[in-house]
């Protein structure tokens, strides 16, 4: 979006992400930086980052936002839509973005339908959270 704007982007992000997903940021106009053995030492980085641009620079967050969660809940009216009788909804789950935006909309819609949070082994930040 930001190369749309003409705002350059830099996307920090922890030597475990896959290369495929390096070129498909990049693509979209980005300058890459892989730094940190996991999520958490990848974020402090580009928080300091920001912290060091004197207000030059906005962190956005990929998952804590409501914004994102509200776009997310939409995923919801996508499913009920097209099953009104879904009887779960299973997601993956690493920050919380999608899990926040999958029971917004659960919420909006009035539905009460049980959810499972589900982690890939190794990669389990939600529960380690």
């Amino acid at each position: 979006m930001g190369n749309r704007l003409g705002v350059p982007v830099q996307v920090i992000v922890p030597s475990t992400t896959k290369p495929i997903m390096l070129d498909k940021i990049r693509l979209q106009g980005a300058t890459v930086e892989v730094v940190g053995d996991n999520w958490n030492e990848a974020d402090a980085h580009a928080r300091a980052l920001v912290d060091s641009a004197g207000g030059a620079a906005a962190y956005i967050p990929p998952y804590e936002n409501p914004l994102l969660w509200e776009g997310h809940s939409t995923l919801v009216d996508e499913i009920l839509d097209a099953n009104p009788s879904t009887g779960a909804i299973f997601l993956s789950v690493g920050g919380g973005g999608m899990l926040n935006g999958v029971l917004e909309g659960l919420e909006r819609r009035g539905a009460s339908i049980p959810v499972y949070a589900c982690e890939t082994h190794g990669a389990d930040s939600f529960r380690a959270g």
